[in-house]
């Protein structure tokens, strides 16, 4: 890993035009942040998500709920709640699984025969980029209303920067963004090259 590291380095500062043989402070940190921006969007983009939905209430029986409440269908169909829970905890570890999970609820709108409900999942690095994304299509089958559970797992991958990192899951109806929640997460691992980190908080 040390290798590599110092091979990207001296690659990141012929790029960045500091080809002499004398490097000041600032130039091997400006060159360090180049090969670690890079080593993070490759190592998340690999990074494999799994997900898992549950069906916990049909179209009927939301549509019976809103009757009970004495209230109409709305014309479009739209999401009722929205919750994301992020676990094990807000701080996270290299090779130590993830999982966002959330639950929602969706009522069909007035004449409406079928609709297709998407979870989008982004991981955002330290920089607010999105440098990975995970689209789930939730009513595969019924192409139906309803409560829905949904889960998205992941494993950071070792030699990502110390950085608040993001998940943001964004609800999907038809193909429109409907409701999106944004859950921070720190990632707490150094990594060492030489006496210098590497690693740095944006």
């Amino acid at each position: 890993m040390k290798k590599k590291i110092a091979i990207l380095l001296v690659a990141a500062l012929s790029v960045t035009g500091l080809t002499g043989l004398s490097f000041n402070k600032d130039d091997l940190k400006n060159a360090a942040k180049v090969v670690v921006v890079g080593m993070v969007a490759k190592a998340l983009i690999d990074m494999i998500v799994e997900s898992n939905t549950k069906q916990t209430k049909t179209e009927e029986q939301v549509v019976q709920e809103q009757k009970a409440r004495n209230q109409q269908l709305p014309k479009f169909s739209r999401v009722d709640t929205y919750a994301v829970n992020l676990s094990p905890s807000k701080v996270f570890k290299a090779n130590q699984p993830a999982t966002v999970k959330s639950s929602f609820y969706i009522t069909p709108g007035q004449d409406v025969s079928k609709i297709k409900i998407e979870e989008r999942l982004d991981i955002l690095d330290p920089n607010k980029d999105v440098a990975k994304t995970h689209t789930k299509l939730i009513n595969e089958k019924s192409q139906k209303g309803g409560e829905f559970e949904n889960s998205f797992v992941f494993t950071l991958p070792k030699g990502l920067p110390d950085g608040l990192y993001s998940a943001k899951t964004t609800l999907l109806i038809d193909g429109k963004d409907q409701k999106t929640v944004n859950s921070e997460f720190q990632f707490a691992v150094h990594t060492v090259w030489g006496n210098m980190q590497v690693a740095m908080m944006y």
